[in-house]
């Protein structure tokens, strides 16, 4: 489905949405989870994004909430963090979108670095080295946080809703000085 419900066509990437004996009906007790979860027709909602070629062969490409829309650019949070990862002295990377009151999202990077590493991990030199890789120009982080942990949900994922919410709340911040 594209941004606003509709199919898409063969090979053209969208969120996939099932429904059938083996899906789930709906959570119980949460008509708002219900409303966000699934289409008026009963379709689930997976937040995967996908397509879908001449044969009905499904190629998973992501995920929905892994996507920051910048200017009603959607950009590929997985991309940037491949990208980053190679950066030498970088250990881990999350990237999430920040809010910006003019574009809707930026990208913002959260970087870990390796014990010992050398060298700056600014916005400069992140950007520097996204470009030496052919990054377009969308693709580029705003700001550049370090972080000694990268924060993981219980089963282990980066838990990229408690990054969101600090880039958030220190830019808040920054802003009433």
């Amino acid at each position: 489905l594209d941004d606003r419900g509709k199919p898409v066509p063969l090979g053209q990437e969208g969120e996939l949405a099932a429904t059938g004996p083996t899906v789930f009906t709906g959570y119980y007790n949460a008509e708002e989870a219900n409303r966000k979860s699934f289409t008026r027709e009963g379709y689930f909602r997976s937040g995967d994004l996908a397509r879908v070629n001449a044969r009905g062969n499904f190629t998973i490409t992501g995920r929905t909430k892994d996507l920051i829309n910048r200017g009603g650019e959607k950009i590929s949070a997985e991309e940037v963090e491949e990208m980053l990862v190679t950066m030498e002295g970088v250990a881990s990377v999350a990237a999430v979108s920040m809010p910006d009151p003019r574009m809707g999202e930026k990208v913002c990077v959260f970087i870990k670095i390796k014990r010992n590493a050398r060298g700056k991990f600014d916005v400069e030199s992140v950007t520097a080295h996204m470009k030496t890789l052919g990054a377009s120009v969308l693709l580029l982080p705003e700001r550049v946080e370090m972080i000694e942990d990268i924060p993981l949900t219980p089963i282990g994922k980066i838990d990229k809703k408690v990054l969101r919410k600090r880039v958030a709340d220190k830019m808040e911040k920054e802003a009433k000085g």
